[in-house]
C-alpha cells in the first residue's frame, strides 16, 4: 500500500539524520538528497532531469522506498570500500521516474542517480536492482563518464555506448564486489544479466544497455563470484524482497 509522501519524507529524514538501528555502522544511511516533484527544484539533478530530459521525479512512496533502501546501503558500502576516496565527496542525489516503458538506471559523474520504474520488471528483487545500480555507480566511481556529456544533452543509453569493453568489465567487477559488501547476493548480478540477455530481442522503444556481448560478460562475472562471495559472507545481509510490479 502506498504511504503518503509526508509520512515517507518523515521516515527518510529520521533515517538520514540518525541512521537506522537495524543497520551496522558501515551501512548507516549516508547523506543523500531525494528529489520529488514538490521538492529540490533548484538542484543540479533536477535541472538535468526536467530541463534537458523533460521528465519529472516521482513522489510515489511505494516506488521510492525500496530504491532509497537499496541506494543507502550501496552508497554506505562504497564509502567504506576501496573506492572510498571517490565515493565520499560525491553529492549523492536520487530521482525516481515513473515510466514502466523505460528499463533504465543511470548515475551521473558526481553522484546523481536516476531510476526508471520500468527497471523493476528486469530487476524483479531488491538484490536485482542493487546489481544494476552497483554497476552504474561503479562507472561513476571509476570516472568512466563525463560531466560534459550531460551538459551537452547526452543521456543514457547514449553515454553507455561510449564506454569501452574494458570499462564495462571494470564496472561489472567493481559493482559485483560493491553489491556483496552492501549485503546483496553477488549471484544475483549474473541472474540479472541473464534476464537482460533474454529480453534484448523484445520489441521496445528503449535499449536497456548498449554493452558488450552478454555471454562474455556472464563468463567474467561467474569467474569473479567466488571472491565476491567472501565479501558477502562478512557483510550484514540486506532484506530479500520482491520489487513492486504494476
Amino acid at each position: 500500500m502506498t504511504c503518503s509522501l509526508d509520512r515517507w519524507l518523515l521516515w527518510f529524514g529520521i533515517l538520514t539524520t540518525l541512521g537506522c538501528s537495524s543497520y551496522p555502522r558501515a551501512h548507516r544511511a549516508p547523506t543523500m538528497t531525494i528529489l520529488t516533484e514538490e521538492s529540490q527544484q533548484g538542484s543540479a539533478l533536477h535541472r538535468i532531469l526536467v530541463e534537458k530530459m523533460q521528465q519529472k521525479p516521482s513522489s510515489d512512496g511505494a516506488l521510492i522506498d525500496p530504491i532509497v533502501r537499496i541506494a543507502a546501503r550501496v552508497i554506505a558500502a562504497a564509502r567504506q570500500s576501496a573506492s572510498e576516496t571517490m565515493a565520499v565527496p560525491f553529492s549523492w542525489e536520487l530521482a525516481v521516474v515513473e515510466d514502466d516503458r523505460v528499463r533504465r538506471v543511470f548515475v551521473l559523474p558526481e553522484g546523481g542517480i536516476v531510476v526508471y520504474s520500468g527497471i523493476f520488471h528486469i530487476a524483479e528483487t531488491e538484490a536485482g536492482l542493487a546489481a544494476i545500480l552497483c554497476h552504474e555507480i561503479a562507472h561513476a566511481l571509476a570516472r568512466h563518464g563525463s560531466t560534459d556529456m550531460v551538459q551537452q544533452g547526452m543521456t543514457e543509453p547514449q553515454q553507455s555506448a561510449l564506454f569501452t569493453r574494458d570499462q564495462e568489465l571494470v564496472a561489472d567487477e567493481i559493482g559485483l564486489k560493491l553489491m556483496a559488501e552492501a549485503g546483496y547476493d553477488p549471484w544475483e548480478m549474473l541472474r540479472v544479466w541473464q534476464r537482460m540477455k533474454m529480453r534484448m530481442d523484445e520489441p521496445s522503444g528503449d535499449l536497456l544497455l548498449s554493452h558488450i556481448t552478454y555471454d562474455r560478460r556472464m563468463d567474467q562475472i561467474s569467474a569473479w563470484v567466488p571472491e565476491a562471495l567472501l565479501l558477502y559472507e562478512r557483510a550484514r545481509r540486506a532484506p530479500q524482497r520482491a520489487l513492486p510490479q504494476r
